[in-house]
């Protein structure tokens, strides 16, 4: 009889464990599907959420396009508008000094002149330095001013210096004027005394000498030479009035 009530409890008690373990089972499938739902369902919430992040972007992009447009649109304009306002005003001004200058076709007359064209320019050389960039006008200034100085010019044309002779964009435009002819060597002047070198015995004679034979060789003062006065500058002798050279030395007076 013991045996058989411990039998019964066991099995009551297996039982009981049984149906322990089966509710347990039951809770971890119910947990598990309720994880799953869970999951989808946050994985829906995501691609919503994505979606909406999406449209968002392409609005905003959508937007900064269309203002991208309208500032692009509003600056075209303002450009054409200043240009449009410089059109009047230079077209004014012109119209006002026809009229000052009595252009009787100012208004719709005849178009302005063109612009002058740009001078070319060199690198420019003085007397072997390098004085930097000169327009041709400077350059043909420079020689005219200095013609006997050397001038040089170089552009890349070139390939190497070259004097404004050999260039004829500037050599015809220099106008030198022709240098005056030497004069005529004037006959030599005696210093005096005091600013002459010393002379020993010998050469003093020779130079008493000299001046001796200068004075013998002075014409005759006669009676009727009344007129004589002036005297040369460079011996000293007596000159007749209106003499142009000294009959004694032969300086020219």
């Amino acid at each position: 009889a013991s045996t058989q009530n411990n039998q019964s409890a066991f099995n009551a008690i297996s039982g009981q464990q049984a149906q322990q373990r089966e509710r347990e089972d039951k809770l971890r499938e119910e947990a598990r599907e309720a994880a799953r739902r869970g999951s989808d369902r946050m994985e829906n919430l995501t691609d919503k959420f994505m979606e909406t992040q999406t449209e968002q972007v392409r609005a905003v992009t959508k937007g900064a396009a269309s203002a991208g447009r309208l500032v692009d649109e509003a600056r075209q304009e303002t450009v054409n508008t200043a240009k449009d306002s410089a059109k009047q005003v230079i077209d004014s001004n012109t119209n006002v000094a026809g009229a000052r200058a009595g252009n009787t076709s100012a208004f719709g007359g005849a178009p302005p002149p063109p612009p002058m064209p740009s001078e070319t320019e060199y690198r420019y050389a003085y007397d072997g330095a390098d004085k930097g960039q000169k327009s041709e006008t400077e350059v043909v200034e420079a020689v005219m001013a200095d013609p006997e100085g050397q001038h040089s010019v170089w552009r890349p044309e070139f390939g190497n210096w070259k004097s404004w002779r050999d260039v004829p964009a500037i050599a015809n435009r220099v106008n030198i004027p022709p240098s005056k002819p030497p004069s005529a060597p004037s006959a030599p002047v005696a210093p005096p005394p005091s600013s002459g070198p010393k002379l020993d015995s010998g050469q003093m004679g020779f130079a008493l000498g000299n001046e001796a034979a200068k004075r013998n060789a002075q014409p005759e003062m006669k009676s009727d030479d009344t007129d004589i006065g002036p005297i040369c500058h460079a011996c000293s002798a007596p000159l007749r009035v209106g003499a142009k050279f000294c009959t004694a030395c032969g300086a020219t007076q």
